[in-house]
């Protein structure tokens, strides 16, 4: 859709503070006003990167893959100059579920498509499509091998997804036993991650700092993404995850497999 610089800055700025609210209220009562009522908490699991084109200059373009706020805030402060010398060109907002919202920046402010652009960015977590994906058991999606395993398949974006939510994990983990706060372990923790590239590499992963290198890694380049081929997820307990990095689509019915199997008793 198309959108206006101001338009797209307004959206970006709705993301930014869904993220912020994602990293402080884990756990912790809302407080009144501290939130607009139009946007939910929750709707901060919703839109989890955004991938940015922008024009540095007359003879060059730059992308960057955002997803924490801090970095948006200084491409928002960036953009607002006057004499800014970053001018973004579009974007594309990645949901949680892989689906995207994208925009195109107008240099002109007539086919503005604000409302929708804001409209889809604020109801993608309360939206028909969610409440129908978590109709579809998410074990429909993946076939057993033997007694241990679970394969499935799925596009690179929801891989990333699964990757940053194990991560979010790990980093929750760290931060409790950082401040002494005893914790029992449990079945449902993912413990290792293996990543096998096309070339038959593997890189075995087992904490948060690797993990986000490795997801920069991934999202930076075509030709780097391409080359992942499955990742494996261990838990503690119980079977373990394959899922193979597909070029299809993810249709709005279908869960993140790897989202639910985080989330699942082990099987």
């Amino acid at each position: 859709m198309l959108v206006t610089v101001s338009s797209l800055a307004q959206g970006i700025e709705v993301v930014r503070q869904w993220w912020i609210a994602g990293k402080t209220t884990q756990g912790v009562p809302k407080q009144q006003g501290s939130f607009p009522p139009e946007i939910s908490p929750s709707s901060a699991t919703d839109i989890v990167a955004i991938r940015l084109w922008m024009a540095a200059g007359s003879d060059h373009e730059c992308v960057e893959w955002l997803t924490d706020p801090d970095r948006l805030k200084g491409y928002l402060d960036a953009f607002q100059k006057p004499d800014a010398s970053l001018w973004p060109l579009h974007a594309v907002f990645v949901k949680r579920n892989g689906d995207e919202v994208k925009a195109n920046v107008l240099q002109e402010s007539g086919n503005d498509q604000r409302e929708t652009f804001l409209s889809y960015l604020q109801g993608s977590a309360m939206g028909p499509a969610n409440q129908a994906s978590s109709c579809l058991d998410w074990r429909m999606l993946v076939k057993e091998e033997g007694n241990d395993l679970l394969v499935g398949e799925a596009a690179l974006p929801a891989i990333i997804q699964g990757l940053r939510a194990t991560e979010e994990q790990w980093r929750r983990q760290q931060e409790q036993k950082r401040q002494g706060h005893p914790r029992v372990s449990s079945e449902k923790d993912i413990t290792d991650i293996c990543l096998v590239h096309k070339s038959n590499t593997r890189q075995w992963i087992a904490d948060p700092d690797t993990l986000n290198k490795q997801m920069k890694a991934l999202m930076s380049t075509v030709p780097v993404s391409r080359n992942l081929s499955h990742a494996i997820f261990l838990k503690r307990e119980g079977r373990t995850l394959v899922m193979n990095v597909t070029n299809e689509k993810q249709t709005h019915q279908q869960p993140n497999v790897i989202l639910k199997y985080l989330e699942a008793d082990p099987q």
